[in-house]
């Protein structure tokens, strides 16, 4: 829903999510924030290693929401980014 409710025919050109495997092996997503409502809000780094397949590490790089996770934890890193951005609200 986030990301559809930026699509407007130009932010999406040049923004966007990338979402890739790691190879320990678990999860790495990129999400755009430029020209969003969240562009200038900072995140702070999260760190939660509960097992070597159970971790997750959230992090903002300027304008781009970072996230490694286990396996397991791409929903959760989701998750985490989408409750930081609707705090924005």
């Amino acid at each position: 829903m986030w990301f559809l409710a930026r699509c407007n025919d130009e932010w999406e050109h040049s923004n966007g999510v990338s979402i890739a495997s790691l190879d320990n092996p678990g999860w790495s997503i990129e999400i755009q924030l430029g020209e969003t409502d969240v562009a200038t809000r900072s995140f702070p780094r999260h760190e939660d290693h509960r097992s070597t397949e159970d971790w997750i590490v959230c992090w903002q790089d300027e304008t781009i929401f970072r996230g490694a996770c286990g396996p397991l934890n791409l929903t959760e890193t989701i998750a985490m980014f989408l409750d930081w951005a609707a705090s924005a609200a």
